[in-house]
C-alpha cells in the first residue's frame, strides 16, 4: 500500500474536518439552517455536504434510519480542490481560500460553478475560524456578503490506532458522470452527478460509547470525548443519503486494502483512488 507519512510536514495543510456553526448574511442575524460537514484531505481535495435542518426531526431520523433516498433536505453538496494563501492582516492569521467546485448539485456536468472564495480568520477560541466572503444568497438570488463560523472536529481512530484519509474520483464523459468520495477518520462523504441527477451520502462511525450519535449531536465536544478513549469500537452508519441511486462506500471502511492508482467499479464508471494517507493516533 502506498501512503504518505505526515504529508502536512512537507508544506501541505493538515487534513481537517469542519462543521459550520452559523452563517450571517449582511444585514441579517446569525443562523444555522443546515447540518454542514466539510472533509478536506492533505491534497486539499474536499467534499462539502449541507443538509437542511428539518422542522420535524423525528421524520428526518426515520428517513435516515430507513436509508430512504430523498433530495428533500439536501441543500448543497459539492466537491473539488481548495487553494489557499496567507494575506496581510494583524495577528488573526487570515488565509485567502478558494474552493473550486468540480462536481456540484447546483451546477450541470459541463457548466462552470460560480466563484467560491473567502478570507478566514483564526479565532481566540481554539478550533474556531471565521470566514468572510461573498456569494449568491439563495433567498434573494443576489450576491451578498456573509460571515460563517467554522469549528474543527477532532479526528478519531476507528477500530485501530491509526487515522486514515482516502480520496477517490470518478469521471465518465460518455455518461456525463462525475463523483468524489473522501474518507477522513470517522467520516465518509460521497457526491455523484450523472446527467441531470445527483446523489450524496454521509457515513459516520457510531462509537459504542455514544450509541445514538447523529448529525445533530456529533459536534466537537462529542468527538473530543471519543478521541480521549483508548479505543473507538463501534460501527459505520449511513446518517444521510439522497438521490436516485446508492454510492458504494464500503471499501473506504477498510482503507488498508486500498492503494493509490487502484480503481473501484461503480454503476457509472470507476472511482480511481488518488490519495491514501495514514498517521498515528498521537497526531491530530
Amino acid at each position: 500500500m502506498q501512503t504518505e507519512d505526515l504529508p502536512w510536514k512537507e508544506g501541505k495543510k493538515a487534513p481537517h474536518i469542519s462543521r459550520r456553526r452559523y452563517i450571517q448574511w449582511q444585514g441579517e442575524e446569525p443562523s444555522e439552517p443546515t447540518y454542514t460537514i466539510v472533509l478536506t484531505a492533505p491534497s486539499n481535495k474536499f467534499v462539502d455536504i449541507r443538509i437542511l435542518k428539518p422542522d420535524d426531526q423525528d421524520a428526518f431520523n426515520r428517513l435516515s434510519n430507513k436509508k430512504q433516498k430523498t433530495n428533500l433536505w439536501l441543500d448543497w453538496a459539492f466537491g473539488g480542490q481548495m487553494t489557499s494563501s496567507g494575506v496581510e492582516h494583524s495577528s488573526k492569521k487570515p488565509t485567502q481560500c478558494e474552493w473550486l467546485h468540480w462536481v456540484d448539485n447546483r451546477v450541470g456536468y459541463n457548466e462552470k460553478a460560480p466563484v467560491d472564495a473567502g478570507i478566514t480568520y483564526q479565532q481566540e477560541e481554539k478550533g474556531l475560524s471565521l470566514e468572510h466572503g461573498s456569494m449568491v444568497n439563495p433567498a434573494t438570488g443576489e450576491m451578498t456578503n456573509y460571515q460563517e463560523m467554522w469549528e474543527d472536529i477532532p479526528m478519531a481512530c476507528v477500530e485501530e490506532y491509526n487515522k486514515w484519509c482516502v480520496t477517490a474520483s470518478l469521471d465518465n464523459p460518455d455518461l456525463e458522470a462525475k463523483g468524489m468520495i473522501i474518507r477522513l477518520a470517522q467520516y465518509i462523504q460521497a457526491v455523484l452527478r450523472v446527467g441531470e441527477t445527483f446523489a450524496a451520502s454521509i457515513w459516520m462511525w457510531e462509537p459504542d460509547s455514544h450509541h445514538h450519535a447523529s448529525l445533530e449531536t456529533a459536534d466537537a465536544k462529542l468527538w473530543s470525548d471519543v478521541c480521549g478513549r483508548a479505543t473507538a469500537s463501534g460501527r459505520w452508519k449511513e446518517v444521510f443519503c439522497a438521490g436516485p441511486y446508492a454510492i458504494d462506500c464500503e471499501a473506504f471502511m477498510q482503507p488498508q486494502t486500498l492503494e493509490v492508482g487502484g480503481e473501484l467499479e461503480a454503476d457509472f464508471g470507476y472511482f480511481r483512488i488518488d490519495g491514501v494517507w495514514q498517521w498515528p493516533r498521537s497526531l491530530s
